[in-house]
C-alpha cells in the first residue's frame, strides 16, 4: 500500500491520501494507477446495456423505464449503478460514446486531448448552418461546433476578449444596474403576490436576457419592463431559444435518422433555428448601425463587438456567429443556475447568513455601484456558486473525440472510433459530501476539504483547457452581482407546499426581501434545468424609434421609397438613367465634350449629371468596369453592409501597375492598403489596423505633433510680420508643417521642414513637391482613357517618373530611421514606435512596413493641409463661430501653460463639430466606391456583380434632404443635442466607413484638432478675399490663395 500510495501522491502532489477522499474514493485512484501499469483491456469488454444489430443500444435504451427524453440524467444515473464508472452505448449513425464518471479518466482525457479539443455533437445544428439559405454561415459554423484549424482560427482571437477579466469588469456597472433593477421587480411582485409567482424562471429569463444583450447587443433590451408585450421580438427570441434547447436534446439524443432524411424533429429545429436567426440578426444589425452612428470619442472604450471586429483575423460573419451563439446559450443557462442556488440557499439558512454576514461585511455602507474590488473580496459568495454548480450542473456532461489511442479506466480506446463523455453531475469520487450542500468543499482555504479539480468541471471543459466556456468570465460576474444584490436586501425561505409533495422557495420580506420559484426537481434538456418551469418564456419589449423621431421629413421620404423599392421587383441595370453610351468609348464623349467638365474640377460635371438625371445615374469608360453614382445615405448604408466581408475598391490602377513594375520588383509583387484587395489587404489592413485606429497609440504623439504646431505657431507669426498677411503660398506652408507632422510618426524624427532657412531643394522640399505632382498626375491618369494599360502615354510616363523619384527619397530617409531605431540603447522604459511595433508584428514582412510608410507620407501631406485650409476660411468667413470656438478653447485649456493633454482634446466638442461641418462642405476627397462582389439593389435597381458603386460624398453632403441649410456652416448641427435634427450616420462619410475606414483617420484627426486648437488659443484669423474657389486632383484643394490675416488675441 505504501508503494501505491507513494505513487499517486506523487502524481497528484496533494495532500497525504486520509485528508483527500474516503476510502471508496482512495480504492478507485490506486485501482486507476493499477490498471495504468497492466496490459489495458480492448473497448469491445467496455460495460453496457446489450447491443443489438444494425440498432446498437437503441432498443434497451428507449424500452428502458427510467429512460426519458427530458430525463437523461436518471438513465445515466440508473446505468453508472449497474455497469460502474465506465459504460459503452451505441447507436444507429453516431459514433459509440463511451461515459465516465472518474475524476482522474476526466483529467486524462482532457490533458490527452489538450492540442486537439475534439467535440463530436451538435450535428444537427451543424447541418443546419451548412444549409442556411443565402449561405449566411459562408461554409462555418462557430465555436460551439466547429473542430480543428476553424475552431481555433476564432477560438484563439475571441478568448483574450472574452476571457480576460479587465474585458469582462467593463461590463460590471451596466449588470449590476440591471440586477438592481431586478430586484425592485422582485419586491413588486412580492407585492402582488405575497410570494413569487409560479412563472417566477420567466422572470428569471428576462434578467439574464437583459444582462447578455448587454454584453453582447451594447444595449438595454427592456426586458425588466413590468408591461412588456407578450408578441415582442424578444419574447419571441426568448421562446425560440426554449424550442432550440428541446429541439436539439430530441434530435441529437434520438436515433440520427436525420443524417438519412429530414425527419419532423429534423424540420422543426430546422425551422426554429431560422426563425431566431432572423430575429437575431436584425438586433445584431441595429447594433451595427448605432455602433457606425456613435460620435467618436477619445475617452470610450471599444464595446465587445467593435473590438472584435476590428480583431486581426476575424470576419465579420465570424462575428455575428458568436454574438448568435452568446444569445443562444445565455439566456437559459444563467437562469437555471441562478435558480438552484436560490433553492439551495433557502434549503440552508445556515449557508446564507454566512453569505449575508460576508456581504455585509464586504459592502459595508457602499451603497454606490459594485465595483470589481468587491467581487473579488466575495470568497464564500463563489464558494457557494461552485457547490451549488457541482450538485446541479449547468449541463449534463462533455465530450471529447480522441485524435490517439488512450487508456481509459483500464480500457484501450481506439483513435477516432468514438464519443467520450463525461458525466460530471453528483461525482462521488470527488468530493466527501455530495447530497448536503456545503461550500467548504469549493474553498481552497479549508484544508479539511479537497476535491480533485476535474471532478467539478462547471463550464466545460474549463479546467485550463483551450474549449472552456467562452462566457466562463461573463456568467460569474452575472452570478455574483444578482446574489449579491439579492442577499444583502433579502432573507430566502422554504415553505413546504401540500399539493403534489413538491416545495415552494418563499423569501419573505422582513429586514430582507422575499422569492420564489419551484423545488429543484430537474429536468435535462442538454442543459439542466426545473420541471416545473421548463416551458416558461421570456418576455422583452423592443420599440424601434417613430419614423418622424429619426430623420427630416424629406429623408424620411427617401427611407420610405427606398423600403418600397426593396420591396416591388427591382429594375435592371441598363434602366439606370446616365448620359449617352457610344460603342467601345461608352460615356467618354458624353464627358470630355461636356462643357462642365475640367480634369481639375470633375465635381463640376457630376453636379451636372445629378442634376440631370437624378440621385443615380451610370457611366462607362474604356478599360473600367462600368459603375453608377449615387448621393444616398441609405444607398451607401445599403453599399457598404453588402461589401463588408469584402469592400473591393478598384481604382490607382496606374499606382498599382507603377508599383508592380518597379525596378528590382521593389514592393515584392505587392502595392500596399492604397490599392490591394482582397486576402492580401486584408492580411496587411488586419494587423496594422490595432496599431493605427487604436487611441492609445495615437496619443502617444500627442506631445511631439503639439510641439511641431506651436513651431508652426511662431512660424505663422513671423510671417505675418512680415507681410502683414499670409504670403500667397501658405498653403506651401501648411504642406510643411504637415510633413513635420506625420514624418513624426512615420519616420519618429524632426525633419526641419520649419526652419525658416531651409533650402528649396532640400529633401523635405522635395518630397512636399513630388507629393503634388503625384496627385496631379494620378488625376491625369485615372480620370482619362486608360490607353496606359497597353502602352505608356505620356501622363504614365510623368507619373511613373514622379513616383521613383518619391521612392528614393521617401526610401532613404525610412532606412536612415531604421538605422537610429537599431543604434539605440534597450530599454524597459521606452515605448515601442509606430515602426517598431509593425516591425515586431507577426505577419508583417519589412516590405509590408515600408510600404505603409511610403504611403502614409503621400497620403499625409496634402490631404490634412487641404482640410485645414477649408476650415480656417470658413471660420474666417463666419466670425460668430470662430468667436464660440475660441471661448471653448480658452474655457478647456484655461490658464494651462504646458503641453496639451488626451483630457484636453476629449473636451473639445465645439472643435470637433467644427471639423466635421468643415469636411462636410469641403472633404477631402470627391467619393468613395466599391465593386460589388455580388449583386445588390440600389435605388431600386439592380446592380450586377463586377459593376462599381460611386458614393459621391460632396453632393451628398450639401443636399438639403439631409442636411438642413446645408450651404451654410453650422457647426451646431453636429452637437450632441443635434439642434438641426438627427443626422443619418451615412450622409457625411469623410474618412470612409466600415472595414474599410482610412488606416490614418486617427492620425490626422489628432493633428487637426491640435492645429486648430493652437490657432484659436493665439490667434483670430480673417480673410478678405474673393469667395475661395476649389479644384479637385483626386481630393480637394484650394484654387486660389490662402492669403489669411492672423491677429495675435493677447
Amino acid at each position: 500500500m505504501s508503494s501505491v500510495g507513494k505513487c499517486v501522491v506523487v502524481r497528484t502532489q496533494w495532500p497525504p491520501l486520509s485528508r483527500v477522499f474516503t476510502t471508496i474514493a482512495a480504492t478507485r485512484q490506486i485501482t486507476a494507477a493499477e490498471q495504468r501499469t497492466s496490459e489495458p483491456k480492448p473497448v469491445s469488454e467496455v460495460p453496457g446495456p446489450r447491443v443489438y444489430p444494425l440498432l446498437g443500444c437503441l432498443p434497451s435504451i428507449i424500452f428502458d423505464k427510467s429512460f426519458s427524453s427530458n430525463k437523461l440524467h436518471l438513465y445515466f444515473k440508473k446505468m453508472i449503478e449497474i455497469h460502474g464508472p465506465i459504460i459503452k452505448l451505441t447507436a444507429p449513425f453516431t459514433l459509440p460514446m463511451i461515459c465516465i464518471t472518474n475524476p482522474y479518466d476526466a483529467e486524462n482525457l482532457v490533458r490527452a486531448t489538450m492540442d486537439a479539443s475534439l467535440r463530436q455533437g451538435f450535428d444537427s445544428l451543424k447541418m443546419i448552418r451548412l444549409q442556411t439559405a443565402d449561405s449566411y454561415f459562408e461554409g462555418k459554423t462557430g465555436i460551439m461546433t466547429e473542430n480543428g484549424e476553424e475552431w481555433w482560427r476564432v477560438r484563439s482571437r475571441v478568448q483574450p476578449f472574452m476571457m480576460r477579466v479587465k474585458e469582462v469588469v467593463a461590463y460590471l456597472p451596466v449588470m449590476d444596474q440591471i440586477s438592481l433593477e431586478f430586484m425592485d421587480r422582485i419586491a413588486s411582485l412580492q407585492s402582488q403576490f405575497g410570494e413569487m409567482p409560479s412563472d417566477f424562471l420567466n422572470e428569471m429569463y428576462k434578467w439574464a436576457l437583459e444582462s447578455v444583450g448587454s454584453v453582447a447587443l451594447n444595449r438595454r433590451l427592456g426586458c425588466l419592463d413590468p408591461n412588456i408585450a407578450p408578441d415582442s421580438e424578444p419574447i419571441r427570441l426568448i421562446r425560440l431559444v426554449n424550442q432550440l434547447f428541446t429541439s436539439l436534446t430530441e434530435v441529437e439524443f434520438g436515433p440520427h435518422l436525420w443524417k438519412v432524411f429530414p425527419t419532423p424533429a429534423f424540420r422543426k429545429l430546422k425551422k426554429t433555428h431560422q426563425e431566431f436567426l432572423e430575429i437575431a440578426d436584425k438586433n445584431i444589425r441595429e447594433t451595427e448601425a448605432a455602433l457606425l452612428a456613435q460620435e467618436p470619442s477619445d475617452d470610450r472604450e471599444l464595446t465587445l463587438m467593435e473590438g472584435l471586429l476590428l480583431k486581426p483575423g476575424l470576419s465579420r460573419k465570424d462575428v455575428v456567429t458568436l454574438i448568435l451563439d452568446m444569445l443562444f446559450a445565455g439566456v437559459d443557462t444563467t437562469s437555471h443556475t441562478l435558480s438552484f442556488v436560490m433553492y439551495l440557499l433557502a434549503r440552508h439558512p445556515e449557508v446564507q447568513i454566512k453569505v449575508q454576514e460576508e456581504i455585509d461585511t464586504v459592502l459595508g455602507d457602499h451603497e454606490g455601484p459594485l465595483t470589481h474590488h468587491h467581487l473579488a473580496k466575495l470568497h464564500y459568495l463563489k464558494a457557494v456558486v461552485k457547490e451549488s454548480m457541482r450538485l446541479l450542473p449547468t449541463v449534463m456532461g462533455i465530450a471529447r473525440t480522441l485524435d490517439k489511442e488512450l487508456v481509459i479506466s483500464g480500457y484501450l480506446i481506439p483513435k477516432g472510433v468514438c464519443n467520450i463523455h463525461l458525466i460530471i453531475n453528483h461525482t462521488v469520487l470527488s468530493f466527501t459530501k455530495v447530497i448536503i450542500v456545503s461550500p467548504k468543499t469549493a474553498m481552497v482555504s479549508d484544508g479539511s476539504y479537497h476535491a480533485n479539480g476535474f471532478g467539478r468541471i462547471t463550464f466545460p471543459s474549463s479546467e485550463g483547457v483551450p474549449a472552456g466556456a467562452l462566457d466562463e468570465r461573463q456568467a460569474p460576474g452575472s452570478h455574483s452581482s444578482l446574489l449579491l444584490i439579492s442577499l444583502r436586501r433579502w432573507h430566502q425561505d422554504v415553505r413546504r407546499s401540500t399539493h403534489r409533495g413538491t416545495g415552494d422557495v418563499h423569501l419573505p420580506l422582513g429586514g430582507r426581501g422575499t422569492s420564489s420559484f419551484q423545488r429543484a426537481n430537474c429536468t435535462t434538456s442538454l442543459l439542466v434545468m426545473s420541471t416545473a418551469t421548463r416551458r416558461m418564456m421570456v418576455s422583452v419589449l423592443w420599440r424601434p424609434p417613430a419614423l418622424s423621431r429619426g430623420f427630416a421629413t424629406t429623408a424620411a421620404t427617401h427611407q420610405v421609397a427606398a423600403a418600397e423599392q426593396r420591396i416591388s421587383e427591382p429594375k435592371p441595370v441598363y434602366e439606370v438613367p446616365g448620359p449617352r453610351v457610344f460603342p467601345f468609348l461608352g460615356t467618354l464623349p458624353s464627358m470630355i465634350f461636356d462643357k462642365t467638365f475640367r480634369v481639375n474640377a470633375p465635381h463640376l460635371y457630376l453636379l451636372k449629371m445629378m442634376k440631370t438625371y437624378g440621385p443615380i445615374f451610370k457611366f462607362v469608360l474604356p478599360f473600367m468596369p462600368p459603375a453608377v453614382v449615387v448621393a444616398n445615405p441609405y444607398d451607401t448604408e445599403a453599399l457598404v453592409r453588402a461589401t463588408m466581408n469584402n469592400p473591393v475598391r478598384d481604382g490607382f490602377e496606374s499606382y498599382k501597375k507603377i508599383r508592380r513594375d518597379a525596378a528590382d520588383n521593389y514592393f515584392e509583387n505587392k502595392t500596399g492598403l492604397l490599392t490591394e484587395n482582397g486576402e492580401e489587404w486584408w492580411r496587411v489592413r488586419s494587423r496594422v489596423q490595432p496599431l493605427m485606429m487604436r487611441i492609445k497609440e495615437v496619443v502617444a504623439y500627442l506631445p511631439v505633433m503639439d510641439q511641431i504646431t506651436l513651431d508652426f505657431m511662431d512660424r505663422i507669426a513671423s510671417l505675418q510680420s512680415q507681410f502683414g498677411e499670409m504670403p500667397s503660398d501658405f498653403q506651401n506652408e501648411l504642406y510643411k508643417w504637415a510633413l513635420e507632422s506625420i514624418g513624426s510618426v512615420t519616420l519618429n524624427r524632426r525633419l526641419g521642414c520649419l526652419d525658416p532657412n531651409i533650402a528649396p531643394d532640400s529633401e523635405p522640399l522635395r518630397l512636399i513637391k513630388l507629393v503634388n505632382q503625384l496627385f496631379t498626375s494620378l488625376n491625369d491618369a485615372e480620370f482619362s482613357a486608360h490607353i496606359w494599360m497597353y502602352f505608356p502615354t505620356p501622363a504614365f510616363k510623368k507619373l511613373q517618373k514622379t513616383h521613383q523619384e518619391f521612392l528614393e527619397i521617401a526610401d532613404k530617409n525610412i532606412r536612415e530611421t531604421e538605422a537610429a531605431l537599431l543604434a539605440q540603447e534597450p530599454s524597459d522604459d521606452r515605448e515601442l514606435t509606430l515602426m517598431e511595433g509593425l516591425l515586431l508584428k507577426p505577419g508583417l514582412s519589412r516590405k509590408d512596413v515600408v510600404t505603409l510608410m511610403l504611403d502614409m507620407i503621400f497620403g499625409g501631406i496634402d490631404t490634412t493641409s487641404n482640410s485645414l485650409g477649408f476650415v480656417l476660411y470658413l471660420l474666417a468667413r463666419n466670425s460668430e463661430v470662430q468667436t464660440r470656438l475660441q471661448e471653448e478653447v480658452d474655457t478647456v485649456l484655461g490658464d494651462h501653460k504646458g503641453p496639451l493633454t488626451p483630457h484636453h482634446l476629449a473636451n473639445l466638442h465645439y472643435l470637433k463639430a467644427v471639423v466635421k461641418e468643415s469636411m462636410r462642405l469641403y472633404p477631402t476627397f470627391l467619393g468613395t466606391g466599391r465593386t460589388l462582389d455580388k449583386e445588390l439593389v440600389i435605388s431600386g435597381y439592380l446592380i450586377p456583380k463586377g459593376w462599381q458603386v460611386m458614393v459621391m460624398g460632396t453632393l451628398m453632403g450639401r443636399d438639403e434632404a439631409f442636411f438642413p441649410r446645408a450651404e451654410e456652416f453650422l457647426p451646431e448641427r453636429w452637437m450632441r443635442d443635434r439642434p438641426l435634427g438627427p443626422i443619418h450616420p451615412f450622409s457625411a462619410v469623410p474618412f470612409g466607413i466600415g472595414t474599410r475606414m482610412c488606416i490614418g483617420r486617427r492620425i490626422a484627426e489628432q493633428e487637426m484638432y491640435i492645429f486648430l486648437t493652437r490657432v484659436m488659443q493665439r490667434f483670430t484669423v480673417d480673410y478678405k478675399y474673393e469667395d475661395l474657389e476649389i479644384m479637385c486632383r483626386l481630393m480637394f484643394s484650394s484654387a486660389s490663395p490662402l492669403k489669411f490675416s492672423f491677429t495675435e488675441r493677447r
